[in-house]
C-alpha cells in the first residue's frame, strides 16, 4: 500500500450565515409563524436559501405566574418556500402568542428530516442539545431565537425570524492526473477510518459549541466516501461525494484509503491500494461551518511502478525545399 500526503487544498471556507431575515405581518391575529435566513453553498446535499423547503422547531412561553416556561411547539414541523420570497412558514400545528410574555423558539433541519430523538431545546439557555448524532450524509443546520420575544398583543403579531447555522463540517476528495485520457483511473472503496462520526453537542444562543465524541479506531471505518468513475478525464481531475463529518481536532490522526483500477480499451492493467492521513494546515481541526476538499494527484506509474511513460526526442526538423518561381499573368 502506497503512502500518501493529503492537505486539505481549501482548508476553511467559512459559510456564514446572511443576515436577510424577514419579519413579515400575518392576518391571522396571535398565530405563531415563521420566516427565515440562510446560508448558501454549492453542493446539492447542502440545506440552503433555496432548497430549504422545511424545518423543525421547539417553542416555550415564560408563564410569569408560575415562573415557569410552558411548551408550544415540540418538533414540530414548519414548511415554506425558499427564503427571500416573502412568504411566511407555517408550523403543521398550530401555536399562538400569549400576551406579553417572553417567547423562546429552537429550530433544526437534519438534511430534509427530523430527528425523532436526541434533540431537546432548553429556552431558559437559549440552547438546542443533539445526544449522539451520527454525521454521515445529512447537513445538519440549527438556529435559536432571544428568549425574550415578546408580542403585546395590539395588531396582528410578528412572524419569529431564524438565521440558521451548519453545525457540521463538509469533506470530499478531489483526484488529479496527468494520465491521457485514453486510460481509465477509477476509485474504489474511498473510507475515512479513525474519526469521530457520533457525537453530541449543545448550540447555545445561535453559536455551535464543542462536539464531544470518540473515534472509530485505527482502521475501523467512520465515512464512506464511495467511489470515482474515472479522473484521468479531459481536464485530469474528478472529485469524490461529499460527506458531513463531525468537527474536530487531531485531523493528522484520521486516516483515508482507497483502491485505484487503471485500466485501457484491453481492459484492466493494474490496481493499487493507498493510504494517507487528512492534516489540516496549521491546526489539524474540522471546524463547523467549514469545507475540505483534500486533493491528491495519482499516475499510472504510482498504481503500477512497471510502467514507464512515454517520451519523445526531436531530432530534427526538416527545412523547406528551394522556392519554385510560377510566372503568373495578371489580367
Amino acid at each position: 500500500m502506497k503512502k500518501f500526503f493529503f492537505f486539505a487544498a481549501a482548508a476553511a471556507i467559512a459559510m456564514t450565515a446572511c443576515t436577510k431575515t424577514q419579519t413579515t405581518a400575518v392576518s391571522e391575529g396571535n398565530l405563531i409563524r415563521f420566516s427565515n435566513a440562510f446560508v448558501d453553498n454549492v453542493t446539492k446535499a447542502d440545506v440552503t436559501n433555496e432548497s430549504i423547503k422545511s424545518f423543525w422547531v421547539f417553542g416555550n412561553y415564560n408563564n410569569t405566574t408560575e415562573s415557569k416556561w410552558v411548551p408550544l411547539f415540540n418538533n414540530v414541523q414548519v414548511n415554506g418556500t425558499a427564503t427571500g420570497s416573502g412568504n411566511v412558514w407555517k408550523p403543521a400545528q398550530n401555536a399562538y402568542w400569549v400576551v406579553n410574555e417572553n417567547h423562546a423558539f429552537g429550530a433544526y433541519a437534519d438534511g430534509t428530516s427530523a430527528l425523532s430523538e436526541g434533540v431537546a431545546f432548553d429556552p431558559d439557555a437559549k440552547k438546542l442539545t443533539f445526544t449522539d448524532y451520527s454525521a454521515g450524509a445529512n447537513d445538519l443546520i440549527a438556529a435559536t431565537t432571544d428568549n425574550a420575544l415578546t408580542w403585546g398583543g395590539e395588531g396582528d403579531a410578528p412572524a419569529v425570524g431564524l438565521t440558521f447555522k451548519h453545525l457540521l463540517s463538509k469533506v470530499k476528495f478531489t483526484f488529479q492526473t496527468g494520465a491521457a485520457d485514453t486510460y481509465t483511473m477509477a476509485v474504489s472503496d474511498l473510507k475515512v477510518t479513525n474519526a469521530v462520526k457520533t457525537a453530541s453537542v449543545d448550540f447555545t444562543d445561535n453559536v455551535v459549541g464543542t462536539w464531544a465524541g470518540t473515534a472509530t479506531g485505527e482502521g475501523v471505518e467512520a465515512y464512506n466516501f464511495g467511489g470515482v468513475t474515472d479522473f484521468a478525464v479531459t481536464g485530469g481531475s474528478a472529485a469524490s461525494e461529499v460527506r458531513y463529518v463531525i468537527p474536530q481536532t487531531g485531523t493528522n490522526a484520521i486516516e483515508v484509503s482507497f483502491m485505484v483500477t487503471l485500466s485501457d480499451e484491453s481492459g484492466v492493467l493494474k490496481t493499487g491500494n493507498f493510504a494517507g492521513t487528512l492534516a489540516v494546515p496549521d491546526a489539524n481541526t474540522w471546524v463547523a461551518g467549514s469545507s475540505y476538499n483534500y486533493t491528491v494527484n495519482i499516475e499510472p506509474d504510482d498504481v503500477d511502478d512497471t510502467l514507464k511513460p512515454i517520451l519523445f526526442e526531436v531530432t530534427t526538423v526538416e527545412g523547406w525545399a528551394q522556392d519554385t518561381n510560377v510566372p503568373t499573368t495578371v489580367q
